[in-house]
């Protein structure tokens, strides 16, 4: 099946970041909710929110890095940035 094939290539590549320490970590430069929050996402949708926010990939360059297809890629980021902005509204008490 097509979408079963994508989901092992994109499973093999997806980078798993550590967020076990956090609350150790302080950057002025950013939210402070930000970092648990990226934790809560799925691999896929916070490997796909970091190398397009965070490094300045274009989609079309995760999606050819990740092998996986630019819709992919755009839901993935418009599903994450959803559940980060209603994270970060609700810890903010908005």
């Amino acid at each position: 099946c097509v979408g079963q094939s994508a989901i092992r290539r994109f499973a093999s590549t997806a980078v798993d970041v550590d967020f076990a320490n956090v609350g150790a970590v302080h950057a002025p430069d950013f939210e402070p909710g930000l970092l648990p929050a990226l934790a809560r996402l799925s691999v896929q949708q916070r490997t796909v929110v970091l190398l397009v926010h965070g490094h300045g990939w274009s989609q079309a360059e995760v999606a050819r890095t990740l092998e996986i297809n630019p819709s992919t890629v755009r839901e993935h980021l418009a599903r994450a940035l959803d559940r980060l902005r209603s994270e970060l509204e609700n810890d903010n008490g908005n």
